[in-house]
């Protein structure tokens, strides 16, 4: 007897993301700060290599602190920009604006392509962004 483990829409997900992520510029995980292994995708790392990545890590306020930064620095030394953030009374969030655009900046600049002043958001520089 064959066991299918990984379910049909995970598969078709999967195939979407591979597709699309040609065209994106900056990619945001969102993942929960008490338990940021776990809860990321394993997928996105290898669908998500050269690309600009963004790690929000929610429900940092019920995380230790300790271990925020220390999972902080984690991530930022495996060069993703990292944000600590609380969806729920919205510490955090002001920055993630800022920082999505130092990071579209910093990958335009490594693609040596001039961005596009028409395309995106208010000073925008990405083309598009996946968040997972």
């Amino acid at each position: 007897m064959n066991v299918q483990w990984y379910p049909g829409h995970m598969t078709k997900a999967k195939r979407q993301m591979q597709e699309d992520i040609k065209l994106i510029d900056l990619i945001i995980e969102l993942v929960d700060a008490r338990v940021p292994l776990s809860s990321r995708n394993p997928d996105i790392d290898e669908l998500g290599k050269n690309k600009s990545r963004l790690i929000l890590l929610n429900k940092a306020d019920l995380a230790d602190e300790r271990q925020n930064e220390a999972w902080k620095a984690y991530f930022q030394k495996k060069g993703f920009f990292v944000v600590k953030v609380d969806s729920r009374n919205g510490s955090g969030m002001k920055m993630i604006q800022n920082v999505i655009q130092e990071a579209c900046k910093r990958q335009t600049e490594g693609n040596q392509k001039p961005p596009d002043p028409c395309h995106g958001s208010r000073n925008s520089q990405c083309g598009k962004i996946y968040i997972y």
